[in-house]
């Protein structure tokens, strides 16, 4: 078990490029976390009017955590956060984490959007 996650720490150590899909207070959370460590953090959300705010480095969620919205702001200014809608983004990722809410109230299963998300991540992504 030790061998494993050694392994496993040593091959996070080798990523440059991570990817959070969904950008709500905990894949924005994520994100500015992420950044401290690795190069890029492609923050990736289909609401357009969310990631413009983003991208001005603005969190437009309330949170009490001053150190969490300089942490996004610097990146974002900084480009190691790139808030975005285009999935074509997630191409160059090296790991790309999952931050999306299941509606489980809509009269479908709220599996369907998961499976359709990771369907599409499926089809941008690198192999490997």
């Amino acid at each position: 078990m030790k061998y494993l996650v050694l392994h496993l720490i040593d091959k996070l150590n080798d990523l440059k490029n991570v990817a959070v899909v969904g950008a709500g207070f905990v894949g924005t959370a994520h994100a500015a976390f992420l950044s401290r460590f690795y190069n890029t953090v492609v923050l990736l959300d289909r609401d357009e009017e969310l990631v413009r705010t983003l991208s001005k480095g603005q969190i437009p969620f309330s949170t009490s955590d001053p150190d969490l919205l300089k942490l996004f702001r610097d990146n974002v200014l900084s480009e190691k956060i790139l808030p975005t809608t285009d999935s074509d983004s997630l191409s160059n990722a090296d790991i790309v984490f999952i931050s999306v809410g299941l509606d489980f109230y809509e009269e479908r299963n709220g599996f369907d959007n998961l499976k359709a998300l990771f369907i599409k991540i499926g089809s941008v992504v690198k192999s490997g």
